[in-house]
């Protein structure tokens, strides 16, 4: 791997998200439970290392989709439609943080 992009991955890695966007990573890990493997934050919000007034990307991923959304119906419509993105938003210090999320099992992922 080229020694510029290791250092480039190093840094996004060691970079803690916004506030908001960890209240909104640990909604989505409540919300699909132990089936969440990751939260993923990406886009123009984590270029900008801000996500006030934005609506930061997430993916979510997951083991089984079955599993993690607990019926068939959403799981048999993300297999072959993967992702299915979603809309999240909390109140967090006063403001709303807001969120599209992408759920992804891991293996789609790969």
């Amino acid at each position: 791997m080229n020694p510029s992009l290791e250092g480039t991955i190093e840094r996004h890695v060691a970079a803690r998200a916004p506030d908001a966007v960890v209240a909104l990573g640990n909604l989505l890990r409540e919300r699909f439970g132990a089936h969440a493997q990751a939260v993923l934050f990406y886009g123009s919000c984590c270029r900008a290392h801000d996500d006030a007034g934005g609506i930061v990307d997430l993916y979510v991923l997951v083991d089984d989709y079955r599993a993690a959304y607990g019926a068939l119906l959403p799981a048999l419509a993300n297999r072959p439609l993967a992702p299915n993105v979603s809309y999240l938003e909390t109140s967090f210090a006063g403001r709303t943080g807001r969120a599209k999320y992408a759920v992804v099992s891991l293996d789609q992922f790969e």
